[in-house]
């Protein structure tokens, strides 16, 4: 209710429209409201910039940190992985599509920020382009941060998808190498026993799996 007031007082502000698909979210609204929401909020923002010249006025009104918010807030209505057997893109949401082309957006003015880099290869890979994902990532981890957890895991997942499980595994261990925490999260998990799975090796698969669900259920939550 006081979300709804603040907007009619302010009206479509980008930042109020993003909040209302976050709470939309929390309250399990239907996805296409949250995704027009969300679509809103990339078109009103991107209005208060237009025609502007690159600099430093530039660079805080396009707010690489906020729009990185509606991308994150995009991607979890995509699939985690691409589909075999449809083409480039096909059935993804319209603004899961936009989001790649505001990250284009942002890498192109912010060159070296990792975050906007790893999330556009991220969804190039959802998307069907294999190639670009792991071309992305490869600079990124030649380029920008060779220790990258995230940039890591990352490339285990399209190693797995392409059928090189090898490569994967070494991609896994050189992630977990640089940051231990890699641990905590449910892909490493989900990638290392997928590879195990893939090498035959079926009970070291089903005993990383257990340790993710104890991992999981063990976890404490927030209230």
């Amino acid at each position: 209710m006081i979300l709804a007031q603040v907007q009619r007082s302010l009206g479509t502000s980008p930042d109020i429209l993003y909040l209302s698909a976050v709470l939309g979210r929390m309250k399990n609204q239907p996805s296409d409201i949250i995704l027009a929401l969300l679509q809103e909020a990339i078109d009103n923002h991107f209005k208060n910039h237009r025609g502007m010249s690159f600099g430093a006025t530039y660079l805080a009104a396009l707010n690489p940190d906020f729009l990185l918010l509606i991308v994150n807030e995009c991607l979890i209505y995509a699939p985690n992985q691409p589909s075999p057997t449809e083409g480039l893109g096909h059935n993804m949401p319209g603004v899961v599509k936009q989001a790649l082309l505001v990250l284009e957006t942002i890498t192109r003015a912010c060159p070296a920020l990792l975050a906007a880099l790893i999330l556009s290869a991220r969804l190039k890979f959802i998307m069907g382009d294999i190639k670009g994902s792991a071309a992305s990532l490869q600079h990124v981890l030649d380029n920008i941060d060779s220790t990258s957890s995230e940039a890591h895991l990352l490339m285990a997942q399209i190693q797995l998808y392409q059928g090189n499980f090898k490569q994967a595994q070494q991609s896994l261990e050189v992630g977990l190498s640089y940051n231990f925490e890699v641990r905590e999260q449910p892909t490493y998990h989900l990638v290392r026993a997928r590879v195990m799975k893939k090498q035959g090796q079926y009970q070291e698969a089903i005993n990383t799996l257990k340790a993710c669900l104890n991992m999981t259920n063990t976890r404490p939550t927030s209230e």
